[in-house]
């Protein structure tokens, strides 16, 4: 989408992994105007603003799974949008997903609505939910401080 950013995860100088995320305000001109519109009532939240979504992670499979890269990937995105005055996130997760439904729930996040009702996603033949976190509490809290511990460490020289 227009307005988003791209951040990108290297490990050993190779591309690993990235998230691409956006600001609601920016991109879609507000909630009403996103892909989902008035499915959720995100404005509970925040306003436009202060929310940033996250379009697409992507970590590679050798790198998945016990490495924490996915988590250090997000949080990084997190970290960015919360500086530029963001507080919550929404992502679209396929909710047949066992796996994905709990790793994000582990980062924070729970689930808002299902979109499956939209036009445009039961063409896709998926079951995407809507989930939101606190950006505070996935920044400050025990997964992030969990990761942060776990950080590999860079070799002076």
């Amino acid at each position: 989408p227009p307005c988003a950013d791209y951040l990108g995860l290297f490990v050993e100088g190779e591309l690993a992994g990235f998230v691409e995320v956006f600001c609601y305000a920016q991109t879609c001109g507000g909630y009403a105007n996103s892909p989902w519109g008035d499915a959720c009532d995100l404005g509970a939240f925040c306003e436009p603003e202060r929310m940033m979504h996250v379009e697409a992670i992507f970590v590679e499979r050798r790198h998945r799974r016990s490495s924490g890269h996915f988590a250090r990937l997000y949080l990084n995105a997190a970290r960015r949008y919360r500086a530029r005055g963001a507080r919550f996130a929404t992502v679209l997760v396929d909710a047949s997903d066992a796996y994905l439904v709990g790793l994000y729930r582990k980062i924070g996040a729970r689930e808002l609505c299902s979109l499956s009702r939209l036009p445009w996603v039961a063409a896709r033949g998926i079951e995407p939910g809507l989930f939101v976190l606190d950006l505070n509490d996935a920044i400050d809290g025990r997964i992030a401080r969990r990761f942060e511990r776990s950080r590999p460490r860079r070799s002076a020289g």
